[in-house]
């Protein structure tokens, strides 16, 4: 009897435990161990695998601006889809991470790789 009631308990105690990270991590913070340069902003679908990241950009260096696209990015897809492979929108001409500027900022687009 008492072999049957852990074996109950440890199938309802598993099951609890699926679901959405993002549900179970709604106040979780994530934050770099150290500041990124640039403030981003990322928007999205609900549970889209697509997403836009904007960050205000004053000529500086393109390197530093990605740093901070890749981190909200990342953090993105890890917390929605738990994969950190993305999908970047490439430009044909750089062949690297294409961007659209509009009103003072750089536009990325990406798409996290659900598999």
């Amino acid at each position: 009897m008492i072999k049957k009631i852990s074996i109950y308990m440890i199938v309802i105690v598993s099951l609890l435990g699926c679901g959405s990270i993002n549900s179970s991590l709604k106040s979780f913070k994530v934050k770099p161990t150290e500041p990124l340069p640039y403030k981003t902003s990322l928007t999205a679908q609900k549970n889209a695998e697509g997403f836009v990241v904007s960050v205000k950009h004053k000529e500086q260096g393109i390197e530093e601006v990605r740093e901070s696209v890749r981190f909200e990015a990342t953090k993105y897809c890890l917390l929605k889809f738990g994969t950190s492979n993305i999908n970047w929108k490439i430009s044909q001409i750089t062949e690297d991470w294409a961007f659209d500027s509009n009103s003072g900022k750089l536009i990325f687009s990406g798409q996290c790789e659900v598999r």
